[in-house]
């Protein structure tokens, strides 16, 4: 509880600051290169709070064993699609209906929670069966899990865009939202290779029963699948 609340003060100080070197930029001729920065720094600390797929691209990777650079590929392009949805989303409710943004972004975003979360408890009943199997197409996997689980908007990259819209400043907006994914690719990224690191030394530990952990990893995914439709 005590991490959460400073996860959140850290998110609520940096977009104030975010919003001063806006006003900053807009009243004067300075660089925008600060706002991007806090930006990124936003992305890192979001990312850093529950949820963003870290849970679900962590217990993906203990599942399949993956090596510590497909891990970090693994988070970060989960985080990739996490923010591009979520920019794309804002954009084209933003231009096709103006006159009901925020319901209309609701609207959306539930959509995409229900299809994400109906999705990933499937995928990992899929890999859970694919456990007993002795062949399995790993790219494919891998390619079908990065965008099931990269399709959950995020709610900071909604903030952000939306406050540029309204400012009409909807170009600088793109580029803090892209930022802001880099930082949350980041976040995302070091988490998955960090517990990759640990779920491998428990499959050393193991020895012969590491399919115990490989298949308790899938049923995680499902349960996360659970837990993000119970969040509507």
């Amino acid at each position: 509880a005590v991490f959460i609340n400073k996860i959140t003060d850290a998110q609520q100080t940096l977009r104030e600051t975010i919003i001063k070197k806006t006003s900053e930029y807009r009243d004067s001729d300075s660089s925008a290169a600060l706002i991007f920065f806090f930006s990124f720094l936003y992305g890192l600390v979001h990312a850093a709070g529950p949820g963003h797929n870290k849970a679900a691209v962590s217990a993906y990777t203990v599942s399949n064993k993956l090596s510590r650079y497909k891990a970090a590929a693994m988070g970060g392009l989960s985080g990739m699609f996490h923010g591009l949805t979520s920019i794309a989303t804002v954009l084209i409710v933003y231009y096709l209906t103006k006159f009901s943004f925020g319901k209309t972004i609701q609207s959306t975003e539930k959509i995409f929670i229900t299809v994400s979360s109906a999705g990933l408890f499937l995928f990992g009943i899929y890999l859970f069966f694919s456990s007993f199997k002795k062949e399995t197409d790993a790219k494919k996997q891998n390619a079908l899990f990065t965008l099931i689980s990269g399709i959950i908007p995020c709610p900071a990259t909604f903030i952000v865009l939306t406050f540029f819209i309204s400012m009409d400043m909807t170009a600088l907006g793109i580029a803090c939202a892209l930022f802001l994914t880099a930082g949350i690719m980041t976040t995302t990224s070091v988490t998955a290779v960090t517990v990759g690191e640990i779920g491998r030394h428990s499959y050393i530990f193991f020895n012969d029963r590491y399919k115990i952990i490989s298949r308790l990893s899938a049923l995680a995914i499902s349960c996360f699948g659970i837990l993000l439709y119970l969040t509507l």
